[in-house]
């Protein structure tokens, strides 16, 4: 029975092509972000249903765009 013929391989790597650049992202800003867009739609759909007053939704919107600038600030 015939061997098959093997070949082999060889694999370099060099750390410094792949090095990670950092990242530019900001995704606590963007989780934020999308935290808070989701939580004034809610409550823009109960306001609408009249199932809670308006000035609540102003109120969490005020909250919300206070902790968003405060979030940057500290950055």
């Amino acid at each position: 029975m015939p061997r098959k013929k093997t070949k082999h391989l060889e694999v370099s790597f060099d750390p410094e092509k792949y090095k990670r650049e950092a990242s530019t992202e900001d995704f606590v800003g963007h989780f934020l972000v999308g935290l808070f867009t989701a939580f004034v739609t809610a409550l823009i759909s109960q306001a609408v249903s009249n199932q809670i007053n308006w000035l609540i939704v102003v109120l969490v919107s005020v909250i919300a765009v206070i902790v968003l600038a405060m979030y940057q600030m500290r950055k």
